[in-house]
């Protein structure tokens, strides 16, 4: 299971070194199952959503060595990620917001976060935008996707349509 909040192009990096290494093992690549865990916020208005993404990535980021790693992964600059962690809010808390704050009490720290970064490493907008969005991680290699951050109850027209379009692409069987 590879990190959240990695962007494609930090899951096929990430798929590259593994596969490497499994040459260097004479272990086949085809042999390691690689997952993404994948944020999904699919037709919700712009607060839900963004506490849902942003919110999610706010705890993230604010764990230094993880944040760090998280940002230099994705290629995102430094100067947003310190921003984040020495904004106001967290004033004299002297723990990580996911514990003693609800998502959506992060709100105007989570606003720091770049929207595109959000973009890049989450499935937000339309449900089609959703499925869109989650087909850039099979594209690059990732075997299975898991969808967190929102509710089953939010994620059921995004893992209809996702079946429906499996559904549509499998081969007729011969007759």
């Amino acid at each position: 299971m590879l990190p959240p909040m990695f962007s494609p192009e930090a899951s096929a990096a990430a798929i590259t070194r593994i596969h490497h290494e499994c040459d260097l093992i004479d272990r086949g690549p085809a042999e390691i199952r690689i997952c993404q865990p994948v944020v999904v916020a699919a037709d919700l208005d712009d607060r839900e959503m963004r506490s849902i993404a942003h919110g999610r990535a706010t705890t993230y980021l604010q764990y230094p060595k993880y944040g760090d790693a998280l940002a230099v992964a994705n290629g995102w600059e430094m100067s947003s990620v310190q921003q984040l962690r020495g904004h106001r809010f967290w004033a004299g808390q002297g723990t990580i917001g996911d514990r003693p704050f609800h998502r959506h009490q992060m709100l105007e720290v989570a606003n720091v976060i770049p929207d595109q970064w959000m973009l890049d490493t989450c499935a937000i907008g339309s449900v089609d935008e959703c499925v869109a969005s989650l087909q850039r991680w099979r594209d690059i290699g990732v075997d299975e996707i898991t969808t967190y951050g929102s509710t089953p109850a939010q994620n059921a027209a995004v893992i209809a349509a996702w079946r429906a379009k499996a559904a549509a692409a499998a081969p007729t069987p011969a007759t």
